[in-house]
């Protein structure tokens, strides 16, 4: 049930006007990415961009607020955030922040091998890596790039430098990779390795994006409910999670036609130009911090982005309503 008011104390967990605990805060870093994929939904930001980017001690300072309120996870995202030559910077900035007991990055896996290593050191604690193929002629078809071979080296060398666990996200793609799931997932197998299967999402599902891209994984779903030793269903967006022979994790995130998805969402956006953004699906919400960011409120600018960011909590709500 919706509450209009929202209970929360310095140190406290952020409650929503839904009763959701929120204590996630997604970073987009940027909007700059070394790949041109077919599918690419920009972190669900399709709005004209100033030309704007957060500064490493900006995004330390949103964090810095959030642990205050009680966030303890973050998770780096772009674009593509190793194109940011400063990302190991940042990395160290939110590790060296009270409170924060997890930071994950999310990548295409390009430059990974060059970095794994630093952002170790850095505080990094785990990995997402995009791997929507094993067959290198089909990896350039959907990203635009020869790499998968340096996706793979860069998947060895975070497992060599121990960033655990590592998962890879597979966007399922109608006509694209559909037949590659299970190989994707032998290969994890192999390697210790998690999976998150993804179905595509759009803003809007009549989209002709959407119209090509889309498929329901209910088929792939039935059949690791029958080959699972064990099924549990994560907090997070009430994912189901399937446990294997091989001792892997699966993991099927479906975003669209999934209330439980919406209702069981615990986290915040940060864009990369320096706004909240409470919901992936909208864009008719955004909370401007950036004329906060640029020293104007000087000492007050933490006090500034914690009412912005309490705004943000009110504002959030499940996308079908």
């Amino acid at each position: 049930m919706y509450n209009n008011t929202i209970s929360i104390k310095r140190g406290s967990m952020p409650v929503d006007p839904y009763g959701r605990i929120i204590d996630y805060l997604r970073i987009s870093v940027t909007q700059e990415c070394n790949f041109k994929c077919v599918y690419c939904h920009r972190e669900g930001e399709f709005y004209d961009h100033k030309k704007y980017e957060m500064k490493p001690s900006d995004i330390e300072k949103i964090v810095r607020v959030a642990a205050k309120l009680g966030f303890n996870k973050v998770k780096l995202t772009g674009g593509e955030p190793l194109v940011r030559e400063d990302i190991v910077e940042i990395v160290e900035r939110i590790y060296k922040i009270k409170g924060i007991t997890d930071i994950s990055l999310t990548t295409n896996g390009y430059l990974l091998s060059e970095y794994a290593a630093e952002l170790k050191m850095a505080g990094l604690s785990r990995i997402n890596v995009s791997l929507l193929t094993l067959d290198s002629s089909k990896f350039k078809r959907i990203t635009g790039v020869d790499g998968l071979a340096k996706v793979l080296e860069g998947i060895d060398k975070a497992i060599e430098v121990g960033l655990k666990p590592i998962k890879l996200n597979i966007l399922v793609l109608k006509d694209f990779n559909e037949s590659d799931v299970w190989d994707i997932i032998n290969y994890a197998g192999r390697k210790g390795l998690y999976v998150q299967l993804i179905e595509y999402h759009d803003l809007n599902p009549q989209s002709d994006n959407f119209k090509r891209f889309y498929v329901n994984l209910r088929d792939v779903a039935k059949k690791l409910e029958d080959m699972a030793v064990f099924r549990e269903k994560r907090d997070l967006q009430a994912r189901p999670v399937y446990l294997l022979n091989s001792g892997i994790k699966v993991e099927i995130v479906k975003p669209m036609f999934n209330p439980d998805f919406c209702m069981s969402c615990k986290k915040l956006r940060v864009t990369s130009d320096g706004k909240f953004k409470p919901c992936f699906f909208r864009n008719d919400n955004l909370i401007d911090i950036s004329y906060v960011l640029d020293g104007t409120y000087g000492r007050d600018s933490e006090k500034e982005i914690e009412k912005l960011l309490l705004k943000a909590i009110m504002l959030k709500k499940p996308f079908f309503e």
